[in-house]
C-alpha cells in the first residue's frame, strides 16, 4: 500500500516534497500569486511552504489545505476572504 502524504510528512520522507509539489504545487503557487501579484515571490512562497511542511513532520495534507483556505499563510500575508460554499436561496 502506498503511504499517504501525511504519513510521508510525519516520517520526513524526502518523497513527501515531490508528492506535495505534484499534488498541491500549482494550487499553492496560484493562491500566492493572487495575493502577491509577483511570480518570483509566489515561487518563493511555494518553496517555503513545502520545506516548512516537510520539516514540521506533523502537517497533514488536510490541515495544510485548511490553513491555506482560511488564509493562514503567516505573518506579512493578508488574510484571504472566506468563500461561502453553501447554496444560495433564490
Amino acid at each position: 500500500m502506498t503511504p499517504t502524504l501525511a504519513e510521508l510528512l510525519r516520517t520526513r520522507d524526502p518523497e513527501a516534497m515531490d508528492r506535495m509539489l505534484a499534488e498541491y504545487g500549482k494550487e499553492i503557487q496560484g493562491v500566492a500569486y493572487l495575493i502577491l501579484h509577483d511570480r518570483s515571490d509566489a515561487e518563493d512562497v511555494l518553496a517555503e511552504t513545502v520545506i516548512a511542511a516537510w520539516q514540521s513532520g506533523r502537517t497533514s495534507a488536510r490541515r495544510a489545505r485548511r490553513r491555506l483556505a482560511s488564509g493562514g499563510l503567516g505573518a506579512g500575508f493578508p488574510r484571504l476572504p472566506r468563500l461561502s460554499l453553501g447554496s444560495s436561496s433564490a
